[in-house]
């Protein structure tokens, strides 16, 4: 999951933390919601990032690298999402 992360491979990683986030393994593992949640973070895909990372947490609220990257998230998340209305807005005008 790491060398994946490194080399930049989100969706391999977002894969790999599927699977370790399964009931059958380890769903409370906070490395795994990590990484996922900076993997979809990199694939915008940001309302699955802010999930994850309330999920993380839920588990552990002073998780200081989760609580940072929630705010980046969000204001990623707005600064898309403005882009995309002024995109639109465009086409309309």
């Amino acid at each position: 999951m790491v060398c994946k992360h490194k080399l930049g491979e989100y969706q391999s990683v977002i894969g790999i933390t599927e699977q370790i986030l399964s009931d059958q393994m380890d769903p409370k593992n906070i490395k795994a919601m990590y990484f996922r949640a900076f993997a979809q973070l990199k694939q915008e895909d940001f309302d699955e990032a802010v999930k994850t990372l309330n999920n993380l947490l839920e588990l552990d609220s002073k998780h200081a690298e989760a609580v940072r990257l929630l705010a980046q998230v969000k204001k990623e998340r707005q600064a898309y999402r403005d882009k995309e209305g002024k995109k639109f807005a465009k086409m309309f005008a």
